[in-house]
């Protein structure tokens, strides 16, 4: 083996920029290993301050029972005079005809009523109270739209959800989803709010004191029959009579089909409680000159 002595010049050289290059390659790693070891400084953790954000009340489709200062009463302890309340088609101003009410007057109607300390309250609540027992408000009303127009969905109905207030829609069978009148979806839409109530104003729109006792009776169970497949079933059955034409034969038949409230349209009064049933409810027409005060007057009749 040759000494450090004995390499000649280039192979002396050589050997040198080996243990150089070795010796840099060394202090590299070193300086490297050293860099890892040292700890790094770390950013302070900020923990997000903790707010307790206030809880949003739910969306309410359940409607106030009765007014909060009503004074309830039961049948046997006194009987009542209730308006019931008749409108139709809804328009935001110039009423084309006496069947129009403007949205502004719908909602005066209301107001005013609520205002002094009337409940809006449902077929199923007189029900009840005629059978049952159950206390109503002395101070009642009941709000009724005929013949299921478009505008009760896209015109009243906003007002009946800003106002909170129960109400019944009689829907013609053969004219629902028709031009001018709501569909099946929007009236289960309605429904389905807790607010309003769909029952039956028969198959068409005709006068049933002229047709058969075999035609009244299949037309009236095929409109209900329907109505129940849209909507699902009713608490209970409540017709109203097309333009309010009814007689001792349709009265005995519907009885007989299980509706268990009949409307007309005998108009100007309240309905007066001391009514032997619930097959005669007359009601007060409301047109677009009707004003709170006057539906008041007329409930004292």
């Amino acid at each position: 083996m040759l000494t450090h002595n004995q390499l000649n010049p280039t192979q002396n050289k050589k050997m040198r920029i080996t243990k150089m290059a070795f010796i840099i390659f060394s202090l590299v790693i070193l300086t490297i290993v050293g860099l890892t070891s040292i700890p790094k400084a770390t950013s302070p953790i900020v923990q997000s301050e903790v707010v307790d954000l206030p809880t949003l009340a739910s969306p309410t489709t359940e409607p106030l029972e009765f007014a909060s200062n009503a004074t309830l009463v039961t049948k046997s302890e006194e009987n009542l005079k209730i308006p019931v309340l008749l409108y139709h088609e809804f328009c935001i101003d110039n009423p084309k005809n006496d069947l129009y009410t403007k949205t502004s007057v719908l909602e005066e109607n209301i107001s005013t009523l609520q205002e002094n300390g009337y409940s809006f309250i449902t077929f199923a609540d007189l029900y009840a109270f005629y059978y049952e027992n159950a206390p109503l408000p002395e101070k009642s009303v009941i709000l009724t739209c005929d013949d299921g127009y478009l505008s009760n969905f896209n015109l009243a109905y906003p007002i009946f959800q800003k106002l909170n207030v129960k109400v019944a829609i009689f829907v013609v069978d053969s004219l629902v989803g028709k031009q001018n009148y709501f569909t099946w979806d929007e009236a289960k839409q309605m429904k389905d709010s807790g607010l309003v109530d769909i029952y039956s104003h028969g198959k068409n729109h005709i006068d049933y004191t002229k047709v058969t006792a075999e035609t009244l009776k299949n037309s009236i169970n095929f409109a209900q029959t329907n109505l129940e497949q849209h909507l699902g079933p009713s608490s209970i059955k409540v017709f109203a009579y097309p333009a309010g034409k009814y007689n001792s034969l349709t009265v005995e038949t519907l009885k007989d089909l299980g509706f268990s409230i009949q409307v007309i349209t005998d108009y100007g009064r309240p309905f007066d409680t001391t009514a032997a049933d619930l097959t005669g409810i007359n009601r007060i027409r409301c047109t677009n000159n009707t004003t709170g005060a006057k539906i008041i007057q007329d409930s004292l009749k």
